[in-house]
């Protein structure tokens, strides 16, 4: 049901005013009791976390976890000098690693692009990082090691050599990534003629009152609202811990908001743009997913686009498998040739259709406006392994703050103020319903995620 700001009215949920016939009136009237719903705004990632009991309160406004870095580095050639050219050959390399970024420590054998191999005999930190190597083949000398400016190396393991002092050690030092919960409020009010009207239009409660039908749409609207900001919103500064906040409403009041799921991904996940659903870009990004160790099981949530470009990818490959019949049924009146699970290449994606990605009202506007109907969301599936703990959280979950006893498990409460309220706590002749939340969007590794932009 489409809604038009101002004072609500008789005509908001009824159909007294029918049109003329012949320039006469309609004495006989037969309406439908229901208003029908051609809207359809329930289906939003919200529901997603509440069915699968994601939705977790937060000790504070703010949450962050930290995330562990590879314990081993590429590192690359800035400059190469010869310090004995002969086998065993020594050489002095120059890293691009700024100092303190570097990961090569004194003992270490690293691999050369030749799969010759060095030992690391001293690291000196100045102005830049040298590491002094000499040959593991004792009989390799300068021109067989064959290192150049922009060649890359690997340590794969040490050496230490008899009765020496131990090795420096070498800390890595974890990646945090933070979030906060966002603050949102409707508010739904009516006089008291207003509430007392009835009207032929039957409610969500079967009253034909207006109050049920109306503010079964506020409160829709209220979660649309929520669930917009956990998948789209973008972060903006920790305005409520900020002394002098630069974000602030009409009445200087700071208001923040928190990082949605579309931005976790563009900002610190993996990013696959201009893609055709087809086995050239599953093989490419099974071989980028193997090569960043990241999980073989995803959900992929989608709009119509996704679903369309699967199914045909599978309509394709389906005359090639071993049964070409397997995804048709053959009884002679149905045909299935939908695809909502492929496994490819060592990795499963379960397809979800995101219904709101193609709303038109919100997030598919075309060319002029926000349009993230061709967008796929890859989330890893299950949970994720804690650090050295062994723990397991979930990927993806929503976090409510504050809000008090009369919060729903959702994170959302609801007050209604008035004398017409029931509990009396003003003598305006009115009910306000005044619905508010402090939520958020956690996502856990956000390095594992993966949103891909259909061509």
């Amino acid at each position: 049901m489409s809604t038009t700001p101002g004072t609500i009215n008789k005509s908001f949920v009824s159909t007294l005013q029918l049109p003329s016939v012949s320039g006469g009136s309609v004495d006989l009237r037969e309406i439908f009791d229901k208003v029908l719903d051609v809207a359809r705004d329930e289906e939003y990632l919200m529901d997603i976390l509440e069915l699968s009991g994601n939705v977790v309160p937060s000790a504070s406004p703010y949450y962050s976890h930290a995330v562990n870095t590879d314990l081993f580095k590429v590192e690359e050639v800035s400059a190469v000098a010869t310090v004995t050219a002969t086998a065993p050959a020594v050489l002095d390399i120059t890293l691009v690693s700024a100092p303190g970024t570097e990961t090569v420590l004194e003992g270490d054998l690293l691999m050369l692009k030749n799969e010759k191999q060095v030992y690391v005999r001293t690291k000196t930190i100045g102005a830049n990082v040298v590491i002094r190597v000499q040959a593991v083949d004792a009989t390799a000398n300068a021109t067989a090691l064959g290192v150049t400016v922009g060649d890359k190396f690997t340590c794969f393991s040490d050496v230490s050599a008899e009765g020496s002092n131990s090795p420096d050690g070498l800390r890595n030092k974890p990646t945090f990534r933070f979030n906060q919960v966002t603050k949102m409020k409707k508010t739904f009010k009516l006089t008291d003629v207003e509430l007392a009207n009835a009207t032929e239009i039957k409610g969500a409660d079967g009253r034909t009152y207006f109050y049920p039908t109306a503010d079964y749409e506020n409160y829709l609207r209220f979660r649309a609202g929520i669930a917009g900001a956990l998948m789209f919103s973008e972060l903006s500064n920790p305005s409520w811990q900020q002394a002098s906040p630069a974000q602030v409403d009409k009445q200087g009041l700071p208001w923040q908001t928190t990082r949605g799921l579309h931005h976790s991904i563009k900002e610190l996940g993996l990013l696959q743009p201009g893609a055709t659903v087809n086995l050239a870009y599953y093989k490419t990004l099974s071989n980028t997913l193997r090569a960043r160790r990241m999980p073989s099981r995803y959900t992929v949530y989608t709009g119509q686009e996704g679903m369309n470009q699967h199914h045909d990818f599978a309509g394709l490959i389906a005359p090639n498998s071993w049964n070409a019949n397997a995804r048709i049924i053959t009884n002679g009146k149905e045909i299935e040739t939908g695809c909502d699970k492929l496994n490819i290449y060592g990795f499963e994606y379960q397809i979800v259709q995101l219904k709101a990605l193609n709303h038109t009202e919100q997030y598919a506007t075309g060319a002029n406006g926000p349009n993230f109907s061709r967008n796929m969301y890859y989330v890893p599936d299950g949970m994720i392994k804690c650090y050295a703990s062994g723990e397991m959280v979930p990927r993806i979950r929503a976090r409510t703050f504050g809000e008090g006893a009369n919060a729903m498990t959702n994170g959302i409460t609801e007050t209604m103020h008035g004398r017409l309220a029931p509990t009396v706590n003003s003598e305006e002749d009115t009910l306000k319903v005044v619905r508010s939340a402090s939520i958020g969007l956690e996502v856990f590794g956000p390095e594992d995620f993966i949103l891909t932009t259909l061509a």
